[in-house]
């Protein structure tokens, strides 16, 4: 049975993700986090004994109110300890706004051909 959460996540929805171990912790470049950017990080977390540093690709937030799209925001910072995020297409203009806000100096503006160093 498909469980589609109270906002509409697509949670059956298998997909690809990458983490690349760097000394600061894990990127996370992520598809467009149908399983939800929560699951992925806990996922990585899990399988690698390692922290997300940076998240990079899309939050599939377009489906979510305003509340959700802060308390997902404030759980990356607050309680995944994520510095850095990159969020994509399928993140939606208004969650990237509430994004930009959460994470301040650690959001990372980037699209198609953007080269992200730090």
């Amino acid at each position: 049975m498909a469980n589609h959460g109270h906002w509409g996540v697509d949670l059956d929805v298998k997909e690809l993700s990458l983490a690349i171990e760097t000394e600061n912790g894990l990127v996370l470049i992520v598809g467009c986090s149908h399983p939800t950017i929560e699951t992925i990080v806990r996922t990585a977390t899990e399988a690698t004994g390692r922290s997300v540093d940076t998240i990079i690709g899309g939050l599939h937030l377009l489906p979510a109110d305003d509340r959700e799209i802060r308390r997902v925001a404030e759980a990356l910072r607050d309680e995944w300890r994520v510095r850095h995020i990159a969020p994509g297409h399928c993140t939606g203009e208004h969650a990237l706004a509430v994004i930009r806000d959460v994470f301040g100096a650690g959001f990372i503006e980037a699209g198609l051909g953007s080269s992200i160093m730090r």
